[in-house]
């Protein structure tokens, strides 16, 4: 979503249009921005990463938000037995969360498939993550 977009606004446009005889076509259009109704997961990238000892900046995974009601989400990563690997909540309108592939003890992860699960507003978004070492 662009950051510099106002929402719940309307925004005019002018759209112009050459036919093929070459005569322009123009007039007003308007457009709504479609502000989704509730929580949801947008987009998750990259599904495999490889988390670096020293720099996190460069190897995180992260997860693209949908959050209309500025909700505060609470993600947790869980290992492949179900254990809690990290547990942490986001800002109230954070529309992205990353993970950078360390447990709550700050440690990086080992190899693996990892389960993620975001929830706010009583809505629950989940799927897996691979950590390549």
């Amino acid at each position: 979503m662009n950051k510099n977009t106002v929402h719940f606004v309307v925004y005019l446009f002018s759209l112009v249009v050459s036919s093929y005889s070459f005569a322009d076509v123009s007039g007003a259009i308007s457009a709504s921005p479609h502000a989704p109704e509730k929580f949801s997961l947008t987009s998750v990238n990259p599904k495999i990463f490889c988390p670096d000892e020293t720099d996190t900046s460069l190897s995180k995974v992260n997860f693209a938000i949908a959050n209309p009601n500025f909700s505060e989400v609470s993600s947790t990563i869980y290992d492949i037995n179900g254990n809690v690997v990290r547990v942490s909540l986001t800002e109230e309108n954070a529309e992205l969360f990353s993970w950078d592939g360390r447990d709550s003890d700050n440690n990086v992860v080992s190899s693996g498939v990892y389960i993620y699960q975001l929830e706010a507003d009583g809505k629950i978004a989940n799927g897996t993550v691979v950590v390549a070492r």
